[in-house]
Parts: structure tokens; C-alpha cells; sequence
């Protein structure tokens, strides 16, 4: 028990006794005189150089292989992001290959079609004559259509039906469909020199089949309001409030049917075969500026071969 009592008593003052011989060291420098004291730091200095150099070059080394890792990682990072970028371009270049090979095939399928189809279509865009502008063209004597229609001069200079910019330089007929975007706003009716004139789905007499749901077939006629009245449609047909009303599959020659409207009443009447229905035109009543024509032509490829054919015979 004694030798150990000694033991933690020395291991206690071996950290006194080394401070008490550092104080009384520095006390001893500060009392020497200057020359001895610069001796002795030279003499330090020079005891201290080697671990001073290998402190520098540790400490370089060390600032070498921090910059290195931060490198290291910095490029780690943006090589996992070029590499994720690389990933989506290539599922990108997919998708879009994918589209253009559909695009292609689609396209040399319309190609190979319409040297068989008897008509074609294409479109000629116009524009909608304001009041203004008619009313200047009747003071030049050049809105000269409407008269077929009972249409007077007068009348079209001020509240006239549509009509558009476009006639016979376009080769328009009676009965060409007038569209904007897909969706049906009305037909040509008469054409002059350099005007057309448009009965809208609205006005009475407009009649046309079309199709509900691309199932039951009906009648579209005009009445002059804002709703147009479908008829010819038996109750035996599933007709709901909201159900498209389009071109007549079959009856038309454009590979998707063109929208008229949506149905917004349903009512049938006690003991009727019939279902009275109205629609909702999709053009507006006060419809849009810039129009397209559907003209229908004979296929000039088909009419060739048939003549060829015939000739041979």
C-alpha cells in the first residue's frame, strides 16, 4: 500500500516538477543577458530547423492530397451526371426513332393510298370578311354573290351570312366544307369571282348527316338559334347530354371524322319513335376570322391509270 501511495504521488508531481522547470527556465532566460539569450536561440533554431522543414513539407502534402480527394470527388460527381444525361439521351434518341419510324410508315401508307383513293382533299385557308370590308367591296362592285340566295347588296354590305375571301380563283364549289381547325363551322353555298359565301351549322336550311358517339346517325338542321336540332335519331339509340356529334363515318373521304358540336338536351316525347336532340355548335356563333375550305377533286393518279387501262383494252 505504501509503494503504491508513492507511485500516484510521483505520477502526480512529474507534471509539477516539469512545469516548475519550465518557469523557472524562462525565468532563467529572461534574467540572462541578451548575447547569451540569442546564442541560445540561435542553437535552438537550429535544433528545431528539421522539424520545422518536415512540418512544411507535411503540411504541403497534406494541402496536396486535400485538393486531390476534393478533385477526386468533383469529378466523381460530374462523371455520374454525364453518365445520367448520357442514359436520357439515349432513351430520348429511342422514343424519337420510334416516332419517326411510325411517322415514316404512316406516311408511305398515306402514299401508297392515295394512288388508289378515287378523291382527295386538300384545304385553302380564307379569311372572314368584317362588315367593313364587305361594305367596301359592294362600293367596288366585286361582292357580287348572294343573289342565287336571295341575298340583296344592301343586305350584304351590313348583315350579310359568312363570307369569306376566297372564290372561284380557288376553284371552290357549292357544298365545300368550311372548317376551323377540325371542327365543322359550316359549307359554301355560292361562289363569285373573288368571294364565297358560307351557311353556318346554325342558319336554317344547313342539313347534313352526322353521327352521335360514333354510333347512331341523325339528321343536323339549322333553325336560326343558337342550338341546331338533330333529328331522324330513334329512341332506341343510347343518347346522352355531352356525347360528340361528327362527320358520318363512311360518308365522308378524310380518315378521321371532323366535330360539329356536343349534345346539351335530350327529350322524347310521349309515344315518339324519335328523340327530339340538340347540339351545341363546336364554332362559336360569332365564329373565327381565319377559315380553311375542304375541296374534294378526282384522283389525277387513278383517273390516269383507269384511262391507261381503258386505252390498252
Amino acid at each position: 500500500m505504501k509503494g503504491k501511495g508513492r507511485r500516484e504521488r510521483r505520477g502526480w508531481a512529474t507534471p509539477v516538477a516539469t512545469l516548475v522547470a519550465g518557469l523557472l527556465l524562462a525565468i532563467v532566460l529572461a534574467m540572462m543577458p541578451v548575447r547569451w539569450a540569442a546564442s541560445l536561440r540561435g542553437v535552438a533554431a537550429a535544433v528545431l530547423r528539421p522539424g520545422q522543414q518536415a512540418a512544411l513539407v507535411l503540411c504541403r502534402c497534406t494541402d496536396r492530397a486535400v485538393g486531390w480527394t476534393k478533385s477526386h470527388f468533383q469529378s466523381a460527381a460530374r462523371l455520374a451526371e454525364v453518365e445520367e444525361e448520357l442514359k436520357w439521351l439515349k432513351q430520348a434518341n429511342r422514343h424519337l426513332a420510334a416516332e419517326l419510324a411510325a411517322v415514316r410508315s404512316q406516311a408511305a401508307a398515306a402514299a401508297g393510298s392515295d394512288d388508289q383513293q378515287l378523291l382527295l382533299v386538300d384545304s385553302v385557308e380564307a379569311n372572314v370578311l368584317g362588315r367593313q370590308a364587305r361594305a367596301f367591296l359592294v362600293r367596288r362592285h366585286l361582292l357580287d354573290v348572294g343573289s342565287r340566295t336571295g341575298i340583296q347588296t344592301d343586305a350584304l354590305a351590313v348583315d350579310a351570312p359568312v363570307v369569306i375571301d376566297r372564290g372561284n380563283d380557288t376553284k371552290f364549289k357549292p357544298f365545300n366544307v368550311v372548317v376551323s381547325g377540325r371542327r365543322v363551322g359550316g359549307k359554301i353555298v355560292e361562289v363569285g369571282p373573288v368571294t364565297s359565301v358560307v351557311q353556318p351549322v346554325t342558319e336554317p336550311g344547313f342539313r347534313e348527316v352526322v353521327q352521335i358517339a360514333g354510333a347512331a346517325q341523325g339528321i343536323l338542321e339549322g333553325a336560326g338559334e343558337p342550338l341546331c336540332r338533330i333529328r331522324r335519331v330513334e329512341v332506341t339509340e343510347p343518347i346522352a347530354v355531352g356525347d360528340e356529334v361528327t362527320t358520318a363515318t363512311g360518308c365522308g373521304v378524310l380518315p378521321t371524322p371532323l366535330l360539329f358540336g356536343k349534345i346539351v338536351r335530350v327529350d322524347r316525347r310521349v309515344g315518339a319513335a324519335y328523340w327530339d336532340i340538340w347540339m351545341q355548335p363546336a364554332v362559336a356563333p360569332e365564329g373565327p376570322r381565319r377559315v380553311a375550305v375542304l375541296r374534294i377533286e378526282l384522283n389525277p393518279l387513278r383517273m390516269a391509270e383507269e384511262k391507261r387501262l381503258g386505252i390498252k383494252d
